[in-house]
């Protein structure tokens, strides 16, 4: 078996991520510092071949880890990137045994993710930040397009209009790893379409369907900014993800199956979707609470 300096490894994993999964920028910069923080570690317990690490190796990373008082929430992000790393090791070849299999992952409480009242929703639709009156009906296009597809920043910057389907009201877009999927939307969202479309067709010098106005593809940051200033205006601290999880939240509330929002979501693991049951309940319970308040007033 072929030995490798572990470093090398890293950068072909590295590679793997943006060319083979297609992973953001964002997502793979983020593997590479926690394996970096790894390596940094071995090179200090004279550790420079990736078949030489053992599972006691890791585990006095990890014992590293905690003296620093890190949260269980961080450790189970370093657990993730290195159990990930060693899988790419294993299916490869490269290595014999995965040296995560035998250690516990680290146990965390996860953050209910924050999501928009159904009362607030058509505030931020109505919602302009603009007095252009192209950009402002890009900018209701992007609100109605995030509350009413479930899409991520990433695969909602990337739509490009020959992805659209006018007539079944869908998209297809690339999540995760290139997975292609389609996501839908409604004839309210499809009006919002096509106003934004004739300004678009008069400006675009790209394929996307999102344009700043220089006629280029809209950036994240931009998205961003836009959801921003809207949230400000309704006192809402507002992000794109945010309306991702009112999208999946609103679904789960008017009983819609975990599975098929799991499939709309892109989520590879019915795990992640999971997390909207903890916030349907709360929700329920919130407005349980008020009802209960104001029968008794």
């Amino acid at each position: 078996m072929e030995r490798k300096n572990i470093l090398e490894y890293k950068l072909q994993y590295l590679r793997y991520l943006m060319v083979e999964r297609n992973y953001s920028d964002k997502t793979v910069l983020s593997y590479n510092n926690d394996l970096s923080k790894f390596i940094d570690y071995l090179r200090i317990c004279k550790i420079e071949n990736v078949n030489d690490v053992t599972k006691n190796d890791i585990r006095a990373f990890f014992l590293s880890l905690k003296d620093n008082n890190l949260s269980n929430r961080t450790l189970g992000r370093y657990y993730s990137s290195l159990n990930s790393f060693f899988k790419y090791l294993l299916e490869h070849e490269v290595i014999l045994n995965n040296p995560l299999e035998l250690i516990d992952y680290p146990k965390y409480t996860k953050k209910v993710p924050e999501f928009v009242y159904e009362s607030k929703i058509d505030n931020l639709l109505n919602t302009s930040i603009t007095d252009n009156i192209q950009f402002d009906a890009r900018n209701r296009l992007i609100v109605y397009l995030l509350l009413d597809s479930g899409i991520r920043l990433s695969e909602l910057v990337n739509i490009k209009v020959n992805d659209i389907d006018f007539n079944d009201r869908s998209i297809k877009v690339f999540g995760k790893g290139s997975k292609e999927r389609y996501v839908f939307f409604t004839s309210k969202t499809l009006e919002k379409m096509k106003e934004w479309i004739i300004f678009r067709n008069e400006l675009a010098i790209c394929d996307n369907l999102l344009i700043n106005y220089k006629g280029e593809k809209l950036s994240p940051r931009s998205v961003e900014r836009i959801i921003k200033k809207i949230g400000e205006v309704n006192d809402l601290d507002l992000h794109p993800h945010m309306l991702r999880h009112t999208f999946a939240t609103d679904l789960l509330n008017k009983g819609a199956d975990i599975r098929m929002i799991q499939e709309l979501l892109g989520h590879e693991n019915l795990d992640t979707t999971q997390i909207y049951t903890h916030i349907s309940d709360a929700h329920i319970k919130e407005v349980y609470e008020y009802s209960h308040e104001k029968a008794k007033k």
